[in-house]
């Protein structure tokens, strides 16, 4: 029998679930499975994902655009699938299948991506650090060339800028995953409360994440054994500066940090006005 309940779970959109748990804890890493493709590609990225050993696989779409869900749950029986009756940005789609999965770790990949290689680099970097939020692959283009996707923090006249840097020889350390993409500690996203859903943009969505991981002890490392390649064009990464930039500033860049603890100067106070036009 289909498992499908409703359910209201507090901080999350109403949503139905469609499929089967797992019997018991996978002993390897899940899937979320975030969707920009068509219905008949989901299907063969389904099967391709269950046939590389994957276990537990869960996705999250809008309810009004599911109507194939049934026939896939009965076909694919270690998927399930959340159908969320609302709206809702992509950090909100992650955490909310954060909370249904058993596994450990969990890779978070689009539908227009090749599957995952190199699984078992990524969890042994993974489990090198307690605190480590998550690891990223190497990320390569439809055309197998490799991406520009290692982002390093850097200020110019007190302003943020994030710089684009390939990936070289052993990796390096990155300040957030880009497009969301990348092997995750579950137990450590639940801990940093996963990605902000008031901040819907998905750039500042993931430097606000990244920032927490790192000033909560951890890091993201660039693990290049582990790879993805896209099927199709990458989407290009929006930094337009709008009111989810203003929620990541008084979140991150506003809070100065000394011996005396946490606080907000007068000064940044006034600076954050200015700069957000949020009065």
């Amino acid at each position: 029998v289909m498992n499908t309940t409703h359910s209201m779970r507090d901080n999350y959109p109403s949503h139905t679930v469609v499929g089967h748990a797992p019997a018991g804890t996978p002993a390897g890493p899940a899937v979320i499975l975030l969707n920009r493709s068509s219905r008949l590609l989901r299907r063969e990225y389904l099967r391709d994902l269950t046939d590389q050993g994957f276990t537990e696989i869960v996705t999250v779409e809008r309810a009004n655009d599911a109507y194939t869900v049934e026939s896939l749950s009965i076909e694919f029986r270690n998927v399930r699938f959340i159908l969320v009756e609302q709206e809702f940005n992509t950090g909100e789609a992650i955490n909310l299948a954060m909370t249904y999965i058993q596994s450990e770790s969990v890779v978070i990949v689009w539908s227009t991506m090749g599957v995952p290689q190199g699984m078992d680099r990524a969890v042994a970097s993974l489990r090198e650090h307690p605190m480590r939020g998550c690891v990223v692959p190497l990320l390569r283009g439809e055309r197998n060339e490799p991406l520009p996707t290692m982002e390093a923090p850097a200020f110019h006249r007190r302003s943020l800028r994030i710089i684009d840097l390939p990936v070289r020889g052993t990796g390096g350390r990155t300040i957030y995953p880009y497009d969301y993409v990348g092997l995750y500690n579950r137990n450590v996203f639940s801990r940093l409360n996963g990605f902000d859903p008031d901040i819907p943009h998905p750039f500042w969505q993931r430097l606000d994440f990244g920032f927490r991981v790192y000033l909560t002890g951890g890091d993201i490392p660039v693990v290049p054994a582990f790879r993805i390649s896209y099927k199709s064009i990458p989407v290009p990464e929006d930094r337009t500066i709008d009111r989810s930039y203003a929620r990541f500033f008084a979140r991150n860049l506003a809070v100065k940090v000394s011996s005396q603890g946490a606080r907000i100067p007068r000064g940044e106070v006034i600076r954050f006005a200015l700069r957000s036009r949020l009065g």
